[in-house]
């Protein structure tokens, strides 16, 4: 069964660093404090002519940098100069659903019911490109879907930012500027190797790209050509970007045919304390008072492997063993 819940789960796990107090809502009624109208500054001429000033200086600044590094003057020149400020990129930063919504207002949107719909229907129109990706990385299908589709709804929502403006914008910024510079010179090595043209840069806000939403380093570091014509196409070909995924996965330590989780019931007393991240064999956890969700026992054959108990959501929610593979998409 655990297959079918990937998504909720990669979800959950998306969420399961989020401070607490942004869901302080769910436990606590609101002060009825009066919120002050705050109108956001708006720069003055001078004060934009002065930014302008700034960021073309850290553009020439970045260029030196990267030439002293080794690569070419020209392409330098070609990705960097005509990089542009784009603000909204920062205001998106600053305000992530994941950290900004209570937890289950996020899970109910980002695993609506159609999601899961169109999952269904991509796992038939897509098996036979999902047996191959499963006989060359071992990474189960229903895991690939789950996050295609929390990535990117399955390839509608790509992004319309061009990569090289946002992360320039998080690189002068200075808040984000050792990520964004890293990933700039990540994009001149792609663009370096061929593999990847200019013309199909396109990115989140984020500087994320492709079904699959890769940052420029790892899309330099796992990114595979699945269908071997020479261009690695995370943007429109669905065996570049989930072959990517699968061998980011397997490359991560996916172990094949090891289950994500197991949603299990504890007893009355149990001391969850014991979910601090602790790993113990499932014969262990057995022995404390886990069962399987639906009853019986635990297969034998899984008696042995180690595993850490998740509670989400408390005490009076959802009790999860994972395993090694969850650890894997979490790192994902």
């Amino acid at each position: 069964m655990w297959k079918y819940l990937a998504l909720p789960v990669l979800i959950l796990t998306a969420c399961a660093s989020t401070p607490a107090a942004n869901t302080a809502d769910l436990i606590a009624p609101r002060l009825s404090v009066p919120i002050p109208n705050l109108k956001p500054h708006v720069p003055s001429a001078a004060e934009k002519a002065q930014i302008a000033a700034k960021f073309a200086a850290w553009k020439q600044d970045f260029t030196t940098r990267a030439i002293a590094k080794g690569y070419d003057a020209n392409l330098v020149n070609s990705v960097i100069k005509g990089a542009t400020l784009r603000p909204a990129a920062i205001k998106s930063n600053n305000n992530q659903s994941e950290f900004t919504k209570p937890v289950w207002s996020y899970v109910k949107t980002a695993a609506s019911t159609e999601r899961l719909a169109q999952g269904s229907r991509h796992l038939v129109s897509q098996s036979a490109l999902f047996d191959r990706l499963e006989t060359a990385y071992g990474v189960d299908r229903h895991v690939l879907t789950a996050i295609w589709g929390l990535e990117s709804g399955y390839g509608s929502n790509l992004g319309s930012y061009d990569p090289i403006d946002a992360l320039a914008t998080f690189a002068f910024d200075g808040r984000r500027m050792s990520f964004g510079e890293t990933q700039l010179f990540a994009i001149l090595d792609l663009l370096r190797s061929g593999q990847v043209r200019r013309n199909q840069l396109k990115a989140s806000w984020a500087g994320a790209m492709g079904m699959t939403q890769f940052i420029p380093a790892t899309f330099r570091d796992y990114a595979v050509d699945f269908d071997r014509d020479g261009n690695k196409d995370l943007w429109t070909n669905k065996g570049d970007a989930l072959g990517s995924a699968a061998n980011y996965l397997s490359r991560s330590g996916w172990v094949t045919g090891q289950p994500v989780f197991a949603e299990i019931m504890l007893p009355n007393g149990f001391d969850y304390s014991l979910s601090d991240g602790r790993k113990l064999s499932v014969s262990q956890w057995e022995a404390l008072g886990a069962k399987p969700i639906q009853g019986g026992g635990f297969s034998p054959n899984v008696s042995m492997i180690g595993a850490k108990l998740y509670v989400p959501a408390g005490a009076r929610g959802p009790k999860l063993l994972t395993f090694k593979n969850f650890d894997v998409i979490k790192r994902y």
